[in-house]
């Protein structure tokens, strides 16, 4: 591509999607390392779209990780019609029960991603499947930020707390089911000791997950409060089930 590209100067074939797509298709660890390679050197092959369908339809826990760290270093993600971090959110949501280590590697990513649109980026997968370590990684780096509990925290709280199940495979309907929350209601009860930014947002959680155990119930073997044994009384005003 770099000779083409010298070869033809300025009058360079703009979109090389079948190059992409050959590259895409080789296999192992060389295939991986050949697309990094491409994409670093030669994004402007393809459009977004076309970058995000080759990367992520290897299916790997390699490929999917490779499309995240290119989104992070906006090497990809940055055309005005490309892939924004809601779709590319979602669009790793669907990977995450066929990869178990995918929310892990997501999880570290997080922990010291800066605020932009990878983070961003990340906070709409929480909100699709979050489990209990992603929520509370948002709640320390909300507080980092002195940031205010909001809509997409609410969103990752609620993909916590409860489970949709479709009502038939491939539906769009779902029967919605008590997640439990016992485990993550401790470790927010125990942040209502920390600063007074993350006690403000673990309490907001408590309050968020109450308020969906009231609709939707509570799961079994769930506790009314969080920690007993701690003897502390439960977080004024905070609506209890």
């Amino acid at each position: 591509m770099t000779k083409v590209k010298a070869f033809y100067g300025r009058d360079w074939a703009q979109r090389w999607e079948r190059v992409l797509t050959a590259v895409a298709a080789a296999p192992d660890a060389a295939g991986i390392a050949l697309l990094t390679s491409l994409a670093r050197a030669h994004k402007d092959i393809a459009d977004e779209h076309a970058w995000m369908q080759a990367i992520l339809n290897r299916g790997t826990l390699e490929s999917v990780l490779l499309y995240v760290d290119l989104f992070i270093e906006r090497i990809l993600g940055t055309e005005p019609h490309g892939a924004d971090a809601w779709h590319v959110g979602r669009q790793l949501a669907e990977y995450a029960q066929s990869l178990p280590e995918l929310k892990h590697q997501l999880r570290r990513r997080y922990q010291t991603v800066g605020n932009g649109l990878g983070r961003t980026m990340l906070e709409h997968f929480f909100g699709e499947a979050a489990s209990d370590e992603d929520l509370l990684a948002m709640v320390k780096k909300y507080a980092a930020n002195s940031q205010a509990y909001d809509g997409q925290m609410a969103r990752a709280v609620e993909a916590v707390a409860v489970d949709k199940v479709p009502v038939a495979e491939g539906s769009n309907s779902y029967s919605i089911y008590p997640a439990p929350v016992g485990s993550l209601r401790k470790a927010l009860f125990d942040l209502l000791n920390g600063s007074p930014t993350e006690a403000t947002i673990a309490k907001r959680c408590l309050e968020a997950i109450d308020k969906l155990r009231d609709e939707h119930g509570i799961a079994a073997n769930d506790t009314r409060h969080p920690d007993v044994m701690s003897e502390r009384p439960w977080p004024p005003d905070v609506e209890i089930s």
